[in-house]
């Protein structure tokens, strides 16, 4: 069984004004799907990253991917003035379980959504923290310098349902 996901919040040892995000997206449609199910969200104005990859043999991926970025960057493009690291996660975990939710209603009511899934990986970056999180096996690294770190584990689940 998927073990839950977790919210990493990643502290910047104090160097918030050296900090520089850099951010970027390409999607290729690959060889096994005759569509491309990726979808992404990068918004520097509210330091929100969102990749999320309709999980491929369900019918609607490319539904559920685009649904779940709607969602989550509606839900977390709220937060208003400094949280505690507790807060965050406890958001994050909420948009997820909504987007979850959200996307299950979906298929529910259109026989040609039925089944429709999405992997996502998200970063948001407040309080000078970088949180991160992974739901399926789409990955968040972390690179400094020559060194690459993964962030996120695979297979995971939301553990907010």
């Amino acid at each position: 069984m998927p073990t839950p996901a977790k919210v990493v919040g990643i502290p910047d040892s104090g160097r918030a004004q050296r900090l520089r995000v850099m951010a970027g997206a390409c999607s290729v449609k690959g060889t096994q799907r005759d569509a491309n199910e990726d979808c992404e969200f990068i918004s520097p104005n509210l330091d929100l990253f969102i990749v999320a990859d309709g999980v491929g043999g369900h019918k609607a991926g490319e539904v559920a991917s685009r649904f779940a970025v709607d969602v989550l960057s509606h839900q977390l493009a709220q937060f208003v003035g400094p949280t505690s690291d507790e807060e965050v996660q406890d958001r994050v975990r909420k948009a997820l379980d909504r987007a979850h939710c959200l996307i299950l209603d979906l298929a529910e009511g259109k026989p040609e959504y039925f089944g429709a899934a999405t992997t996502v990986v998200l970063a948001l970056l407040l309080n000078h923290r970088l949180y991160v999180t992974g739901v399926g096996d789409s990955r968040a690294y972390l690179i400094r310098g020559r060194s690459i770190r993964r962030l996120t584990v695979d297979d995971t689940w939301p553990d907010v349902l």
